[in-house]
């Protein structure tokens, strides 16, 4: 009996420590913004909400707009993690979705707090790099 609940402990310890490891490499790859590949986004969407009169928006990148928005993630630095509730903001929000030719897709959301999919990350170099976000918030068709 010994020697069962032994196996059973190593068993769940290396299950722990490999799902641990998984989830620390997924949390790498997503914040990897600058791995994107210009060739492999078919489109970049960007939706969003004045949070006024205006109402929702929608808009899709032009491909020198889209090569500028991939050259200015390649910028962003991402640092820890942070809760869901800390992350969502009130008023104006702004979303980019990239879709991928592999039919993978990507939804980001910049902010003070950086969302990718459904994760919210500290924005490192958030003061240095905001006004050119707004510039792609900003254009209009």
């Amino acid at each position: 009996m010994k020697k069962g609940f032994m196996k059973i402990w190593i068993l769940c310890l290396i299950t722990v420590v490999l799902a641990v490891c998984v989830s620390c490499a997924k949390q790498k790859e997503t914040k990897e913004l600058s791995k994107i590949e210009s060739s492999k986004v078919e489109e970049i969407r960007r939706t969003g909400s004045s949070g006024g009169k205006e109402g929702e928006s929608e808009y899709f990148l032009t491909d020198s707009e889209k090569d500028d928005f991939l050259e200015l993630l390649n910028k962003v630095e991402l640092g820890d993690q942070v809760d869901k509730n800390k992350g969502l903001s009130s008023g104006a929000a702004t979303y980019y979705s990239l879709q991928f030719s592999d039919g993978e897709s990507l939804e980001i959301s910049p902010g003070l707090y950086f969302k990718i999919d459904d994760q919210y990350y500290n924005f490192e170099n958030y003061d240095a790099l905001w006004n050119e976000f707004i510039k792609f918030n900003s254009i209009k068709r």
